[in-house]
């Protein structure tokens, strides 16, 4: 069985990945966020203190998935604005032309 696209197949694997994908941004997100709010108070040794060097690069990953997601909503929001306009235009030139749509009278 087949789709337009693609196999049945093909389509899952992708829901699969994407699946994944989502647990995976989810999952660091998350675990980032309780070390942080964890270890913010910690017993800081210094300039070399390995859990501060540790809070900042989560502190990085939380604003590089957050920077990568906003620009990846901003493609995904402009990507669809510029389908449903070129989809609306299509609709409105693309009419059929009958007698009974320009309404013209049909006398026998």
């Amino acid at each position: 069985m087949t789709l337009k696209g693609g196999t049945i197949m093909k389509s899952r694997k992708s829901r699969v990945a994407v699946l994944i994908m989502s647990f995976a941004i989810t999952l660091v997100i998350f675990s980032a966020s309780i070390f942080i709010a964890e270890n913010i108070t910690h017993n800081c040794t210094g300039t070399d203190c390995i859990v501060c060097a540790e809070i900042e690069q989560c502190e990085n990953a939380i604003n590089t998935i957050g920077i990568a997601l906003s620009g990846f909503m901003l493609v995904n929001v402009a990507a669809m604005v510029i389908l449903i306009k070129v989809i609306g235009s299509k609709r409105t030139v693309k009419r059929h032309k009958t007698l009974i749509t320009l309404k013209v009278e049909l006398l026998s």
